[in-house]
């Protein structure tokens, strides 16, 4: 009997999953809350969060950054429900830790709080001399708070219903607003990194203008490793950007140095202006070898690679997606082997159909998403679609 692509998909992804990965560089505690906008209609928000209730009533994602003040206001009048790891790294970390690949992220604030928060496995954190388990550091120190605001599909805001269930992510993060780089991790690295697969450079979307120039420094860090490894990939992926420079300073340094871009639809208009989106496509993959596309529909992949392995990659990043979106954790491949995902979104299967007779000069292949209309959470669902398709990078 055929076996159904999306378990020929973890099949594959057994046999050719990386063995090692080294991640950066934002990571993170995020307090989660699940709010309803009646909850919120009566309070006099500070303008760093002006933007909330017109992402409920899109359904869209956007991420802020917010001033101590700020964050105080959310913790005082609005709460939290509990605390995970986040920022790109801490939830790409703990998804290919979950997977059995062996995991460098780097951690700008070693506190005891945000280690405790990663997944079990084999995820190897730097000090002064090497690497260690997260359990090693027990430092009481306060880490950087991301404050993720849950709302749901079908909620109404005034008097418009909710379209999708989404996030708005409200950060207070000042290592990541000047990307502070652990100085043990840049060393150390280099030491590892021979044997290492792919890495992943992201987080730099809250970085301040004043501090663009660090983009540069990670740039080089990217051939010194590419040096070091000539067989190594690098990833690296977009985020909601609150400064056009910084933008520009990342297509200008990082794409030219990488082997892969992932991003979404915000992002991609971002990067290109007002450009169209199968020109912002073709645009974007002139400037890098591998593109992922990627929204809660369908994703996209646009490169030299073949067909087949692509068409794997990505039905095995949406169904890693689609367990953590229905269980709120991300899988192992003995969950994968049990779970019976949704049917595939019937939007995102328009999107492929739209996107078949696209011609960008490289091989490109759409698969639709697994619509989960009421996720368990969705927080760091994109991060865990990314970290998935990322091991698989060849």
């Amino acid at each position: 009997m055929k076996m159904h692509p999306y378990k020929q998909c973890i099949e594959y992804a057994k046999t050719h999953i990386a063995k090692s990965v080294a991640l950066g560089f934002n990571t993170c505690v995020d307090a989660i809350r699940h709010i309803r906008y009646d909850e919120i209609k009566d309070l006099k928000m500070p303008e760093e969060l002006s933007g909330l209730v017109e992402c409920m009533r899109n359904g869209v994602q956007r991420e802020v950054s917010i001033s101590k003040d700020t964050l105080g206001f959310l913790v005082d009048k609005i709460g939290y429900e509990s605390f995970r790891i986040g920022g790109q790294v801490g939830n790409m970390t703990n998804v290919a830790a979950k997977l059995g690949v062996r995991v460098f992220p780097h951690v700008a604030r070693k506190c005891r709080k945000q280690m405790e928060l990663f997944e079990r496995g084999d995820i190897l954190i730097a000090d002064k001399n090497g690497f260690r388990k997260p359990g090693y550091f027990l430092n009481d120190c306060t880490p950087s708070v991301h404050f993720v605001l849950e709302f749901e599909k079908g909620d109404i805001v005034n008097k418009i219903e909710i379209p999708c269930s989404n996030r708005f992510i409200a950060s207070h993060d000042p290592q990541n607003f000047r990307l502070e780089i652990d100085e043990d991790f840049r060393k150390n690295i280099r030491d590892v990194i021979r044997d290492i697969d792919v890495a992943v450079v992201s987080g730099f979307q809250l970085l301040e203008e004043g501090y663009a120039h660090r983009i540069r420094e990670v740039k080089e860090d990217i051939y010194q490793w590419k040096k070091i490894n000539p067989n190594l990939k690098v990833h690296t992926e977009m985020a909601d950007f609150q400064s056009r420079k910084v933008i520009e300073e990342v297509i200008k340094h990082i794409l030219p140095a990488v082997d892969s871009i992932g991003f979404n639809e915000i992002e991609l208009g971002q990067m290109t202006g007002g450009l169209g989106e199968k020109d912002a496509l073709a645009e974007v993959s002139r400037k890098v070898k591998r593109v992922v596309y990627h929204n809660e529909e369908f994703s996209m992949m646009i490169s030299d690679d073949d067909r087949e392995h692509m068409s794997h990659t990505l039905r095995f990043a949406s169904i890693v997606a689609a367990y953590k979106a229905t269980h709120g954790t991300p899988p192992s491949f003995d969950d994968l082997d049990m779970f019976v995902p949704k049917e595939p979104s019937r939007a995102g299967i328009e999107k492929v159909e739209e996107f078949e007779q696209c011609d960008f000069g490289k091989n490109s292949v759409s698969v639709p998403s697994f619509l989960i209309e009421k996720p368990e959470s969705a927080v760091g669902l994109g991060d865990c679609f990314t970290a998935a398709h990322v091991l698989l990078i060849r």
